[in-house]
């Protein structure tokens, strides 16, 4: 029996991907504070990422909807006291095969418990760094992918749910 990286090298959990054998993933970053925003961009681009940015969850939703096969996961910076956020998760969830990450500096339970109603697929508390927000959106992209895939294979009369 072979053995596997993991097995081989226990100590790491996570695998580095070569560059070369990866497309870069495609993000829709949303943050209303500009310094959080550059700074999240920064991180981004350290993972080699594809990213477009706005301040407004309007201005979001509106390139959501005109360009939603351009990206392959969205970042939304989510504030307890700002319903346009929450908002955004949940048009996102509702109209789009799309995960969205909320990304949060109140990690208070009820802020995250609320995102992830609202239909995150995830959250991290700011401040963050490369290897979370990296791992974060591989896990939920790899996901996301394999559900769509899983759903456009499964015959149209298959695919509800009892209860």
């Amino acid at each position: 029996m072979e053995e596997s990286f993991l097995d081989k090298h226990p100590e790491n959990s996570v695998v580095e991907v070569d560059d070369d054998v990866v497309h870069e993933l495609r993000a829709l970053t949303i943050d209303a504070q500009i310094f959080s925003l550059h700074y999240l961009c920064t991180v981004l681009h350290k993972c080699n990422y594809r990213i477009k940015t706005t301040t407004s969850a309007v201005e979001a939703l509106e390139i959501l909807r005109a360009n939603k096969y351009e990206f392959d996961i969205v970042l939304v910076d989510v504030d307890s006291a700002s319903i346009k956020g929450f908002k955004l998760l949940e048009i996102t969830e509702l109209e789009m095969y799309l995960p969205v990450i909320m990304v949060t500096g109140d990690g208070s339970l009820e802020n995250i418990v609320n995102g992830l109603i609202y239909g995150a697929v995830d959250y991290i508390i700011k401040p963050v760094g490369v290897r979370e927000i990296n791992n974060t959106i591989w896990h939920r992209v790899t996901l996301n992918n394999t559900w769509v895939l899983n759903n456009l294979r499964t015959p149209k009369n298959h695919r509800t749910t009892k209860i």
